[in-house]
């Protein structure tokens, strides 16, 4: 079996990692997008003319949302029970669309040479030349830059003075400079400002983008979703004790570098989750995109962020950390050197079929780690709401409080410049997601205590009675060689397996010592096993009043590239909120959501009201 059915295979099933139980998948994507791949490249290479190569290109586009979404037939009655939500339905589409980002639009070249004879004598023909040879990637980074120069123009026009030095402006508009200083400005923006116009008009992405959207009423009906999640985010804020949560975190910092040499996946995961905590990165720059250079105690410049379309991969900002800077980069050193993330590389190999990554870095990824670190993301805040990326909220409220007022860096910006900036948002809508988390016992120079091996602590107050506990000097020899992991990984999990491999002693002399210390290592008796465990210490970080339900961001199931069965987060009742309008047709469009699920009607009704109670009694 060739390596392209090979991965296709694998991923017609879902593995249940609980129980190891195989399931049907809802929806086999994969087979999806590559079938949609093929066929575009069939009817790219066809000799048909353009005009049928468009329609062609738009009912692929629609067989492949019907596929996904839109299918009446497939989805409705109990089949609705198998329908992907809106917001995966939107993520798929967008990984979709990814996919043709190195397929350039058919009229795109000879748009160019248009331009270039317009303006053969401009400063931005040598520009539009170097478009022809191009990547598409480079082409749209170049276009934005190029679109965001010719507006500044515009607005800079109405402060220039032509009988002056103009320095303020040199200085806020750089990009303009020689245009100013030669005093051709009035000249150069008046071109800029045509060809802005025929700009507007050129299209660099492949034709099958334009189709694999969603309509108007679907994205409308994921607005109002957004807009409530929001709403009830700001209504139900979570409250971190700043002082337990920077000592937990600094804890996970100083074990040793034995504590996470496992090749078991959910070994990095709170040296992981610690790093991401204290600089905010997203999972897939912490693990493997990220780049980070020392610029000050508390301060790096990083760059590797999760790659936008109109962003260079070489664009940096400088951000904080919480830890100082040469801790933070040494020891994301050490998590990309671990057993468990050796072999990144040919996991996101693997999902190359016939030169075509079919799934991105970030997807492989998340698949991979995700359940793992969210995981430890509810044991470590001993809260089953908590989820990975709520470090990124986390981090952003701690450097606000800690820098926002003192450092000069953002002393004529407001808080939503703040933060769209320190998370690396293109907009300041998208930051208001990221203000869930107030701090309490917060201190600006609080540094965290160092926690001392209390484990060890414990075990050397047992010395005394070794010597009894067993035949000769058996019991001491096992302790002494306990408390030597436990000095050297205070995390060590001592189990019997794990002394017996190392030393020769009888099974009962070990079960005897581990009853006996069980106090001192943590161990706890396993009601269903009966074999000690260790027990995990509960830290009271979380101290929001319990009543108070936390609202967190459904995790989306297009993240691991399947359809999961469970949702990792029980979403809040809520009171439907209806919105309607009149379409042309004379029909009428509501739009609601109740219990976190976006729903959508339309239908014939006398007036808003009837509109609205139809489609809340055919919901019920």
């Amino acid at each position: 079996m060739n390596k392209k059915n090979e991965l296709l295979k694998k991923q017609d099933k879902n593995i249940d990692d609980n129980k190891g139980i195989k399931k049907n998948q809802k929806l086999q994507l994969h087979k999806l997008i590559n079938q949609l791949i093929n066929d575009v490249d069939s009817v790219e290479k066809s000799d048909i003319p353009q005009g049928q190569k468009t329609a062609k290109y738009k009912g692929l586009a629609t067989k492949f949302k019907n596929a996904l979404f839109n299918d009446r037939r497939k989805f409705r009655g109990k089949g609705l029970d198998n329908r992907i939500t809106l917001k995966t339905y939107s993520n798929y589409l967008s990984r979709t669309r990814k996919l043709f980002d190195n397929k350039i639009h058919h009229s795109f070249t000879s748009e160019i040479k248009k331009l270039l004879k317009k303006y053969a004598t401009s400063e931005y023909a040598e520009l539009f030349q170097t478009w022809l040879d191009e990547e598409p990637s480079q082409i749209r980074i170049q276009l934005l830059e190029l679109q965001t120069k010719l507006k500044n123009g515009i607005i800079l026009i109405d402060k220039y003075k032509p009988n002056s030095k103009n320095t303020s402006l040199i200085k806020t508009f750089p990009e303009w400079a020689k245009s100013i200083k030669n005093g051709t400005l009035i000249d150069d923006v008046k071109i800029g400002e045509d060809l802005l116009n025929d700009l507007s008009k050129i299209k660099v992405n492949h034709e099958i983008m334009y189709h694999l959207t969603m309509d108007l009423n679907e994205r409308a009906a994921i607005k109002i979703k957004s807009d409530n999640s929001l709403k009830n985010k700001k209504r139900n804020t979570v409250t971190i004790d700043y002082q337990k949560y920077l000592n937990a975190i600094y804890d996970i910092l100083s074990r040793p570098d034995i504590a996470f040499n496992d090749s078991q996946r959910k070994t990095i995961s709170p040296l992981a989750f610690a790093l991401a905590a204290v600089s905010g990165r997203r999972m897939i720059e912490i693990i493997l995109t990220g780049q980070f250079k020392r610029t000050g105690k508390y301060k790096v410049m990083f760059s590797g962020q999760v790659k936008k379309r109109t962003e260079n991969e070489n664009f940096e900002r400088e951000i904080y950390t919480l830890i100082d800077s040469n801790l933070f980069i040494q020891k994301i050193k050490l998590l990309r050197s671990l057993p468990a993330l050796k072999n990144i590389d040919e996991l996101i190999s693997d999902n190359v079929v016939d030169g075509r990554l079919i799934r991105n870095d970030k997807i492989v990824i998340n698949s991979v780690f995700a359940r793992y670190l969210n995981q430890f993301t509810k044991d470590f805040f001993n809260d089953s709401r908590r989820v990975f990326k709520d470090t990124r909220a986390l981090y952003a409220r701690i450097v606000y409080e800690k820098y926002f007022k003192s450092d000069p860096r953002w002393s004529n910006v407001d808080e939503d410049v703040f933060f769209a900036e320190i998370l690396g948002h293109d907009d300041d809508e998208t930051q208001l997601h990221y203000k869930q988390f107030k701090l309490d016992n917060f201190a600006t120079k609080y540094i965290p205590v160092e926690q001392e091996n209390q484990r060890l602590i414990a075990l050397q107050e047992l010395d005394d009675e070794m010597p009894g506990l067993a035949r000769f000097d058996a019991a001491v020899k096992i302790h002494n060689w306990v408390k030597e992991q436990i000095a050297a990984n205070p995390e060590a999990n001592i189990t019997t397996y794990s002394i017996r491999k190392a030393l020769t002693t009888k099974p009962t002399t070990v079960a005897k010592y581990l009853n006996h210390a069980a106090d001192a290592l943590g161990l706890k008796k396993d009601p269903n096993s009966g074999w000690l465990k260790k027990e995990s210490e509960d830290i009271d970080i979380v101290v929001t009043d319990k009543k108070n339900i936390a609202v967190v961001d459904e995790e989306d199931e297009a993240k691991t590239g399947k359809v999961e069965d469970i949702k990792e987060v029980q979403e809040v009742e809520e009171q439907p909120q209806f919105t309607a309008q009149q379409l042309i047709d004379k029909s009428w469009l509501v739009q609601y959501t109740y219990n976190g699920k976006a729903c959508v009607w339309t239908g014939t009704a006398d007036n808003m009201g009837d509109a609205i109670n139809k489609a809340w009694n055919e919901h019920k």
